[in-house]
């Protein structure tokens, strides 16, 4: 149905803490169990059989399409944990959903729980002391910080220190409120943070060369993806993808000196990365 799946992650997730020395951060959405979910059954041979005394079989093939794409979540969770073992790091590994699958279910149909809540899992190889707790979704991350002894940054802080306050709820809203759109008194002379210096993705763009041949433009590089375009000054240019190492461009109008870049650009039309720049000259075309 066009999501990605899951077992890409596992490259992913160890890509990102190979790219630093430090420890490391990673937030990762899996999508590979999201619907929209398919009307028509996708064949017999899927991993799990699924039956019901109750659901019709227009209900029925949304559902078996949903849980066999749980079996690979599964396999991908199990693949993670075998190579974070293996990765030599202490680690925390924290599992949750944020929603139910798009198919209709109402709460009389839930055997435990309810519509708005989920369970969250916790895998970890520091032997950490287990503790169930039932908490709001906003209050996990300053929970398992608490464990880890980390009491840095000022909601974090407040989480750990005021919840069991009997005004904890009243005394959020006033830090909230006062770090969004007040005067942002609780950072004092420091003032609030400062913007970040992002890129999209773990490692930046990189542009080697361009070469004009003809009436077309050819850039090489490395991390292209198919939203990558060619720019002449700021301006993106029309951009064929050819593959993660290039890209070229005919529609285009180039004169000694421009600067080329490519950057990632959305449907939106904003640029979420970009490379450092080529300076063109006339002088550098092949031959």
């Amino acid at each position: 149905m066009g999501w990605s799946k899951d077992t890409i992650l596992t490259t992913e997730i160890l890509k990102s803490l190979l790219s630093t020395k430090q420890r490391d951060f990673v937030y990762t959405i899996s999508v590979q169990p999201h619907g929209k979910y398919p009307s028509v059954p996708l064949g017999e041979n899927q991993p799990v059989a699924v039956s019901s005394d109750t659901l019709s079989e227009e209900e029925l093939t949304p559902f078996a399409y949903y849980i066999n794409q749980l079996y690979e979540v599964d396999a991908f969770l199990q693949s993670l944990i075998e190579a974070l073992e293996s990765f030599g790091e202490p680690t925390v590994l924290v599992l949750y959903g944020d929603h139910l699958p798009a198919i209709s279910v109402a709460q009389e149909q839930m055997t435990q729980g309810d519509l708005l809540q989920t369970e969250y899992v916790i895998w970890d190889n520091l032997g950490l002391t287990q503790k169930d707790q039932d908490l709001e979704a906003y209050q996990l991350s300053s929970a398992i910080l608490e464990t880890l002894g980390i009491s840095n940054g000022l909601i974090n802080s407040f989480h750990q220190n005021f919840k069991d306050n009997p005004r904890y709820q009243e005394y959020l809203e006033l830090l909230e409120y006062d770090m969004l759109y007040g005067e942002q008194a609780v950072f004092g002379s420091a003032g609030g943070y400062l913007p970040s210096d992002m890129q999209m993705g773990v490692a930046p763009l990189e542009l080697e060369r361009c070469y004009l041949l003809g009436d077309t433009l050819y850039v090489f590089g490395d991390r292209f993806t198919p939203y990558s375009r060619i720019c002449i000054g700021q301006n993106p240019v029309d951009t064929e993808y050819i593959s993660a190492n290039a890209l070229k461009a005919t529609d285009f109008s180039l004169e000694e000196g421009d600067a080329i870049t490519v950057a990632q650009i959305g449907e939106d039309g904003i640029a979420l990365s970009e490379t450092e720049k080529i300076i063109f000259s006339f002088l550098s075309r092949p031959g």
